[in-house]
């Protein structure tokens, strides 16, 4: 952790440690790309996005990759929850990716969050998930959505401070 603060990236292939897992995407102040072992080479982008600060953070990572990569882009939308609030949401994110010149198309779906996300990322033919970290401790929120994710994405993810 302490030598993170010189890198840019932090890479960790998936382990069974996540206590591990979650001390690091605590801890460091750079982005984490947690990879399930050998990873294609990127084409496509899932982004999940929710308006939460760390969310925002995801969405500049994703803005900054597909302008700059020509990366495709999909924003995840959930159906859960508040309609008007989630379309609003993404609505939001659209504005700024077009505003930086980069296209994306939205993709809904429902159910658990950690299932939807990964079927979602399969179905949309994303080579990598893009999300924000906690957005408080995990000791006070166990069993998150990301932490699902992290146990059972075939997917890179790469989770944004």
């Amino acid at each position: 952790c302490e030598r993170a603060r010189w890198s840019d990236l932090v890479v960790i292939e998936r382990s069974g440690d996540e206590t591990a897992l979650h001390d690091i995407i605590q801890h460091v102040s750079r982005p984490v790309l947690l990879v399930p072992g050998p990873a294609p080479e990127i084409k496509r982008a899932l982004l999940v996005y929710d308006g939460s600060p760390k969310g925002k953070e995801a969405l500049y990572v994703a803005t900054y990759l597909a302008s700059r990569h020509q990366i495709g882009l999909t924003i995840f939308a959930t159906r859960e929850g508040d309609q008007r609030a989630m379309r609003k949401t993404v609505t939001v994110a659209i504005r700024h990716l077009r505003k930086n010149g980069v296209d994306a198309s939205p993709v809904e779906a429902s159910g658990p969050i950690a299932e939807a996300v990964s079927e979602s990322a399969s179905k949309s033919g994303s080579d990598l998930i893009i999300i924000g970290g906690y957005n408080q401790h995990p000791l006070f929120a166990p069993k998150t959505s990301l932490d699902h994710l992290m146990r059972m994405s075939e997917h890179p993810l790469l989770i944004c401070r």
